[in-house]
């Protein structure tokens, strides 16, 4: 179904997409988790990137965050 039809605009349903994405992923469960893996990604072209974390003995992703600096990935920390 689209957006259209329940008479949401895009930024609305992004909204609410968000908000679910962020009850079921944050925060990670932690336990048991003896290493981190941390590797960087371009988003587009150019200097735009984000960062994952992950355990990998797993291969499950832990974390993204939008950048790559020491400043962006305090959050997961």
């Amino acid at each position: 179904m689209s957006h259209a039809w329940f008479g949401l605009g895009w930024d609305q349903v992004k909204k609410i997409d968000k908000a679910a994405l962020d009850r079921r992923l944050n925060p990670a469960d932690l336990t048991g988790i003896e290493e981190l893996a941390m590797d960087e990604f371009a988003l587009h072209k150019g200097h735009h990137y984000a960062t994952v974390i992950a355990d990998p003995s797993t291969k499950r992703v832990l974390w993204v965050g939008e950048g790559r600096s020491r400043e962006d990935i305090r959050p997961f920390f």
